[in-house]
């Protein structure tokens, strides 16, 4: 829902210079205390329609204080967006005018549903292609986008039309759908996501070279983390919803739990 925040401001005059993605913005928020973010992405001079995103903190419960996205009611906080409205903000060091409506153009960068829409870019033509892992699922189903397809499937109480592995959601009830929901957008969706993350790592590692592996370990913290979820808690305790809390589970069936993987 809000993963990936940033805001979509539009400034009253172009940018004076192209921006690098990264460089740094400050602004303020309603109450007049300081905001801060950075560049989405590499923005050219000329450009009006701006992203920035929100920076972020290693604490879970706060680590970002602008929280819209696609969240509705008491899940929304605004309290660390951009002030609404006409303001100004600073762009690497120049001053900008800029409006933009809290409440509509703060939006989420991340969806669990472009976890797979995305693998047949970062997956089946990435710089390690072909992924084994990957390529398992993509020629089984036929598409790279298998996931994605499953849930809206479900959604819509349709078919899929994979090569294989094909389901007719129509001979289910909502309560069977919302469970095949759940469990594809869990297991299916971030799953293949995460073995993403850790290709990519792996991709970017370079021997021999102790300065330069800042990108892979960044991507192997991505993908714990995707793998993980934020409720887990640092003891592992069983209160997830991801791929550590399904391996918890299904460790007991399969007597692979406890400190020596025979619990």
């Amino acid at each position: 829902g809000n993963s990936k925040s940033y805001a979509l401001i539009t400034l009253s005059e172009p940018l004076r210079s192209d921006v690098a993605k990264g460089t740094s913005v400050t602004g303020k928020n309603d109450a007049g205390n300081e905001v801060a973010g950075k560049m989405y992405s590499t923005t050219s001079s000329g450009a009006v329609n701006v992203k920035v995103q929100y920076a972020t903190t290693d604490v879970q419960d706060s680590y970002v204080q602008c929280q819209v996205g696609v969240l509705v009611g008491e899940d929304i906080n605004m309290s660390g967006c951009f002030a609404d409205g006409e303001n100004t903000i600073n762009i690497g060091g120049e001053v900008y005018t800029y409006t933009y409506t809290a409440a509509t153009e703060n939006k989420n960068g991340r969806t669990i549903a472009g976890f797979s829409t995305q693998l047949e870019d970062k997956l089946k033509n990435g710089p390690g292609a072909p992924y084994a892992d990957f390529e398992y699922f993509r020629k089984y189903y036929g598409t790279s986008d298998y996931a994605d397809q499953w849930v809206n499937a479900a959604f819509e109480g349709g078919r899929t039309s994979f090569t294989n592995g094909n389901a007719d959601f129509s001979q289910y009830g909502l309560e069977g759908r919302e469970q095949i929901i759940k469990k594809g957008t869990a297991y299916m969706n971030v799953w293949m996501y995460t073995i993403r993350e850790f290709e990519d790592a792996l991709d970017d590692c370079k021997r021999g070279c102790i300065n330069c592996n800042d990108d892979p370990v960044h991507a192997w913290d991505e993908g714990v983390c995707f793998y993980t979820g934020s409720l887990e808690g640092q003891d592992g305790a069983p209160s997830g919803y991801l791929l550590h809390q399904l391996a918890d589970k299904r460790s007991l069936d399969f007597k692979t739990g406890g400190p020596d993987g025979t619990d």
